[in-house]
């Protein structure tokens, strides 16, 4: 499992590397998302796996996260640019939290306006 998820995340020229030495941005996300992928846990937390890497590299790390959803793993993901949940197989539950309040929630409609809007055009929206 670790050769093919080393390939698939293309993280075979960081293995010798010391931890982080020299990675740029990109490769770091891709190094984390790696570490945590490998724990077979039962709940994952992922903190804007999208942010600051390439397209292809979104679109791995939605791969594993989908399969992750397919063993019955609970994840919380936070994103701030939503670029993954489009390559994502399973979509259960989303809130978009503002100022710490919860401003909207559901599935369809929301991931909908954060695809084609962005949630920074909630900011400018009055919630109450």
């Amino acid at each position: 499992m670790f050769k093919n998820l080393i390939r698939e995340l293309a993280l075979e020229h960081l293995l010798d590397r010391e931890l982080y030495q020299g990675f740029s941005g990109g490769e770091a996300k891709k190094f984390e998302s790696f570490i945590t992928l490998i724990q077979k846990a039962k709940l994952y937390m992922f903190d804007e796996p999208d942010s600051g890497i390439d397209i292809d590299s979104v679109k791995r790390i939605a791969k594993f996260v989908s399969e992750l959803l397919n063993r019955n793993a609970a994840i919380l993901l936070v994103t701030y640019i939503g670029q993954i949940i489009r390559y994502l197989d399973r979509i259960d539950r989303i809130y978009v939290m503002i100022n710490g309040s919860i401003v909207r929630q559901g599935k369809e409609e929301v991931l909908d306006f954060i695809l084609k809007k962005s949630t920074k055009l909630f900011l400018n929206q009055n919630f109450e």
